[in-house]
């Protein structure tokens, strides 16, 4: 199969190259393809336009395999997993002729729970330790007994390497915990909770030096291996260690596809093809990459992958058995882990002196209440205060414990 490069101008060759995108039978028997065609996307402009942030983008990923996507910044990377995870923003529209197929099979609710997706900024719960955040989204999202659940817990605290921080706070903000490398592992761990069997990473790297970078791939490429995951990881600069160990290879510049195939020497001969250039034997090839696309030497190249006729074929199994748990006990664990996150920061002794000072207060201002007549508008403003102090006090901290437990949903979303 080929594809061909077009030319719009002058920097520019014209290259045809053999297709070498695909899954490798060494690695997996039992390979389910996602297949994408044509993804167009589009956002309007206050001015009434519409500006392209997707244009066309074609391809297939395979499970067994990391895909890495990348590109300069605002090159379209986020909107395509958003695309593909059918979590783009409602301003966001795509075109009538981008079609995506989870492995023979269209997006659904059931397909849902398959399609795992660890956002570019961790959402994590600062209060809570990792095993129990862990603990909280496996009996979310599991059926099972309680035994299976910590099993399952446990073994990603092994497959993560987080045995040394398990008891420790996640921390982030105000609240001191984990590390950042420890923390991003913590987002994939919550995510493979349920066993996913496609996995779309936002920039997993993103912040941590090149050492825990080059962790936390090979931890992802340790799951295709061990659990034949499709993985799919966009990231913006690697290492050339870190650039070693993904398979496929889809690179984007201004919302289009300048290359889609194998990593390695192929997309560096590409590339060297592409624009007349050789990339230094001591060269980071992503950095030199990333230079031709910021310098302008793949301005008007676009890839184009043609649509096979296997597009929709698949061997996916899916069944919508609907949630793993009841509302009843969703309510439950929701419920306990907003109390295991208060005691962490609310019921402390600052919090203890803070009602014991308000009480205090609330009766100076308030003493020697006769009992005649007179003094029964001084009753009713104590009345009257009490109550707002009472219902209004808690009902502003529920909310700002909803706002963050909202945020937090994204992730472990039921």
């Amino acid at each position: 199969m080929t594809a061909l490069v077009k030319e719009s101008g002058a920097s520019v060759n014209s290259v045809e190259y053999e297709l070498t995108g695909g899954y490798d039978k060494s690695k997996t028997d039992d390979a389910v393809k996602l297949a994408f065609s044509d993804l167009t996307a589009q956002i309007g402009l206050p001015t009434g336009e519409k500006k392209t942030i997707l244009d066309g983008i074609s391809g297939s990923a395979h499970t067994g395999q990391v895909m890495a996507v990348m590109g300069p910044t605002g090159c379209g990377k986020t909107t395509f997993l958003s695309a593909l995870g059918n979590r783009l923003d409602p301003s966001i529209s795509m075109a009538g002729s981008s079609q995506i197929s989870w492995g023979g099979q269209p997006w659904s609710a059931a397909l849902k729970r398959c399609v795992g997706f660890i956002e570019q900024d961790d959402v994590t719960f600062p209060e809570l330790t990792v095993r129990q955040a862990l603990m909280f989204a496996a009996r979310l999202r599991l059926a099972g007994s309680k035994e299976e659940r910590e099993e399952r817990v446990e073994q990603l605290i092994s497959e993560m390497k987080l045995e040394k921080c398990s008891d420790v706070l996640i921390g982030g903000g105000l609240v001191h915990g984990i590390s950042g490398g420890q923390r991003k592992r913590v987002c994939i761990a919550t995510e493979l909770i349920s066993k996913p069997r496609f996995l779309l990473c936002d920039e997993p790297t993103s912040g941590l030096d090149s050492e825990t970078a080059l962790v936390i791939i090979g931890v992802l490429q340790g799951l295709t291996m061990d659990a034949g995951m499709c993985i799919i990881c966009s990231i913006h600069q690697p290492s050339s260690q870190v650039y070693s160990q993904f398979d496929d290879l889809c690179f984007l510049d201004d919302g289009r596809c300048v290359y889609f195939g194998k990593a390695g020497g192929t997309a560096i001969d590409y590339f060297e093809k592409l624009t007349n250039m050789k990339c230094p034997s001591q060269y980071n090839p992503p950095d030199w990459f990333m230079e031709q696309a910021v310098n302008n030497k793949l301005e008007g190249v676009k890839i184009q992958v043609p649509k096979t006729d296997d597009f929709h074929d698949g061997a996916l199994d899916i069944q919508d058995k609907g949630f793993a748990v009841s509302f009843y006990e969703q309510t439950l664990v929701i419920f306990e882990r907003s109390w295991v996150k208060t005691k962490v920061t609310k019921l402390n002794t600052p919090f203890y002196l803070q009602q014991i000072s308000i009480g205090v207060i609330m009766g100076i201002l308030f003493v020697g209440l006769g009992d005649d007549e007179s003094d029964i508008f001084s009753r009713v403003s104590f009345a009257f205060n009490y109550l707002m102090g009472a219902l209004y006090l808690p009902i502003m901290e529920v909310l700002f414990l909803f706002l963050q437990d909202s945020l937090g949903e994204r992730v472990l979303e039921v």
